[in-house]
C-alpha cells in the first residue's frame, strides 16, 4: 500500500472516531442534561415582591395538585422568562405571551403583548 493511501485511511478513521465522540458525548466540555433535569422559571406572585424560583421537570412531576412557590408554599404561581435587562422573572401567558415591561425593571419586552394575567380574558 502507498503512504498517500493510508494517510487517506488514517485520516477518515480519526474522522469518523471525531464524528462518533462529538455525537454521544454532545457539546465539547460539557454534560448532556437528561431532560428530567432541564430548568423552567416560575414567579411567584402571592406576595407584594414577587419571587423568582428555578424548578426542573423532575421536580415538577412532584406537585401532583400543580405546582406551589418553593419559598412560601402558595399556589399563585406562573410560569416565567427572564428579563434580558435585569434577569428577573416575568409571568409568561399562553403562547408566551407577556406584559408589555418588565414588572421589576420597567424594560420594554418583545413577544406578545397580552393585558390581563389572571382574568377571565384566557390565562
Amino acid at each position: 500500500m502507498k503512504q498517500p493511501a493510508i494517510i487517506s485511511i488514517l485520516v477518515m478513521v480519526l474522522a469518523g472516531a471525531g464524528v462518533v465522540y462529538f455525537m454521544t458525548t454532545g457539546t465539547p466540555g460539557t454534560q448532556s442534561k437528561h431532560p428530567l433535569d432541564m430548568e423552567s422559571q416560575w414567579i411567584c406572585l402571592a406576595e407584594n415582591e414577587p419571587h423568582d424560583f428555578i424548578l426542573t421537570i423532575r421536580e415538577i412531576s412532584q406537585f401532583p395538585d400543580g405546582v406551589t412557590c418553593t419559598v412560601c408554599s402558595s399556589a399563585e404561581v406562573s410560569r416565567a422568562f427572564p428579563c434580558t435587562n435585569c434577569d428577573r422573572h416575568y409571568p409568561i401567558g399562553r403562547y408566551n405571551a407577556s406584559p408589555a415591561n418588565c414588572m421589576h425593571c420597567g424594560f420594554r419586552l418583545d413577544g406578545a403583548d397580552i393585558s390581563v394575567f389572571h382574568g377571565s380574558e384566557g390565562h
